[in-house]
């Protein structure tokens, strides 16, 4: 999965075999309030299997004393199975994200 938007977005679904990655990057630059917030939701995208918490890019970015206007990382999941991301950023960042496993 390899995906690049602006503003709220939905995945389509995609099926890891077993641990997987999201790497991802935001910036709220050219929108002027100092701040963004970028948060991913993992949804089960089958019956029976089940999602990982949220994944919130501006809080992890301020655990290790970065900006939260913009940002990248990497980030673990454990899930397997068919799954779909909801991005959601705010305000109507720019963002990219790759989910590999």
């Amino acid at each position: 999965l390899d995906m690049s938007g602006t503003g709220v977005a939905r995945t389509a679904v995609f099926a890891p075999h077993g641990p997987w990655d999201l790497a991802w990057s935001y910036d709220c630059h050219a929108h002027g309030t100092g701040t963004g917030i970028f948060d991913v939701y993992t949804r089960g995208a089958a019956p029976g299997v089940t999602a990982d918490e949220a994944f919130e890019g501006d809080v992890d970015l301020q655990r290790q004393g970065r900006t939260d206007v913009a940002g990248d990382g990497v980030h673990h999941f454990q899930t397997s199975g068919p799954q779909l991301l909801d991005i959601s950023p705010y305000p109507e960042c720019t963002w990219h994200i790759t989910a590999r496993g």
